[in-house]
């Protein structure tokens, strides 16, 4: 359930969508035209356009709402003011499936959670995990939605829904929870497995067809005619037991478990490796999310270090962006004191040339 200004909007548990209250600018989603004067409904009317769809999370805002289906579609009606479209500032009466091409937002195909607050719109990318934002951001209207790889909009917005993350309560759901459980219990389970790695002398416990599903790393080295096929047992002589069996444990569950800047750079070193690409956009992000105030600078340094060129150039713009962004806090911490003045004072310079960049590249001035 959530509820906008004047409205309501509910999903029930046979599927069915159903809105009230006052229709001013489309919000109900009912198809009633937006005239003059203000239509109030009474009693709950099904929105009929999702007949034969699965609405599994519905989020309102002021004046507009946005639906997410169990295939991943995004519907939007309402006051559309730059939320459902920023070409278009006509009220939607009905729901309409938003096309992300149109709005400026390509290669995503997609959405994995949605969320609304206010006249802001938010929707996660289900490919690569990215948030789009688009509508009146601090009274500006953006020329397209921005991005970002971290936001805690989606527990405010489920805060106010009646029920979170997920309106309707699928058995699909249910069932896909159960098959990440099991595959999550059979890691490292000696009773089910039929390979045992060594690393430091510490065995891993594993299964030779999901290693084979899961990575292609793995597919070539269980090739018919390669050795390690017919072998129940393979030593590790190259890598760390800790960060070997992150990996391990990844291909098994899809998350990473350190939190060691260091072990992350090393797992992020394997994953180039062996070509895990997935691996690779992960630790990355989990690199990103482990950088604060007070480890910025003593990041910066490690990453300075690295030899990975193309990942080194992202996580260096990384440093420097959050660095420039959080300046006064940063220019407090103990670790930019012991910096020495010309490091300092190229940090400060090059902030000032970032927030002149941003203005004169974000249009907000045109």
């Amino acid at each position: 359930m959530g509820c906008g200004n004047n409205f309501c909007v509910i999903v029930t548990d046979n599927c069915k969508t159903y809105s009230w209250g006052i229709n001013m600018s489309g919000e109900l989603g009912l198809g009633i035209p937006t005239l003059d004067e203000v239509s109030y409904v009474v009693k709950p009317c099904e929105i009929v356009e999702f007949s034969g769809k699965t609405i599994v999370k519905i989020v309102c805002g002021i004046e507009h709402t946005l639906a997410l289906t169990d295939t991943g579609k995004v519907y939007g009606w309402g006051s559309n003011v730059v939320q459902l479209n920023p070409d278009n500032i006509d009220s939607v009466s009905s729901p309409i499936m938003i096309i992300f091409r149109q709005i400026n937002i390509a290669n995503v195909k997609k959405i994995s959670d949605i969320a609304v607050i206010d006249y802001k719109s938010f929707v996660k990318s289900s490919k690569d995990g990215l948030v789009y934002i688009w509508g009146h951001i601090a009274y500006i209207r953006p020329k397209k939605p921005a991005v970002c790889e971290y936001t805690n909009v989606f527990d405010i917005s489920n805060s106010m829904m009646g029920q979170s993350p997920i309106s309707v309560t699928n058995e699909f759901v249910n069932e896909e929870f159960r098959i990440l459980n099991d595959l999550e219990a059979a890691f490292n389970d000696q009773s089910t497995s039929d390979l045992t790695i060594i690393v430091e002398k510490q065995p891993i416990y594993v299964h030779k067809a999901i290693l084979k599903i899961r990575s292609t790393y793995f597919r070539n080295m269980f090739l018919t005619n390669y050795i390690e096929n017919r072998q129940s047992i393979i030593e590790n002589h190259h890598h760390k037991y800790v960060i070997y069996k992150t990996f391990l444990e990844y291909l098994y569950t899809g998350r990473i478990n350190l939190s060691s800047f260091e072990n992350l750079l090393d797992l992020l070193r394997l994953a180039d490796e062996f070509c895990e690409k997935n691996l690779q956009t992960d630790c990355i992000r989990k690199i990103k999310k482990t950088i604060n105030v007070s480890n910025v600078i003593y990041v910066f340094k490690i990453i300075n270090e690295m030899t990975v060129e193309h990942h080194k150039k992202e996580l260096m713009k990384y440093c420097f962006t959050f660095c420039f962004k959080n300046m006064t806090n940063v220019t407090q911490s103990e670790s930019f004191e012991e910096l020495d003045i010309e490091t300092k004072s190229m940090l400060i310079d090059k902030r000032k040339n970032f927030f002149l960049s941003k203005i004169s590249n974000s249009g907000y001035l045109e």
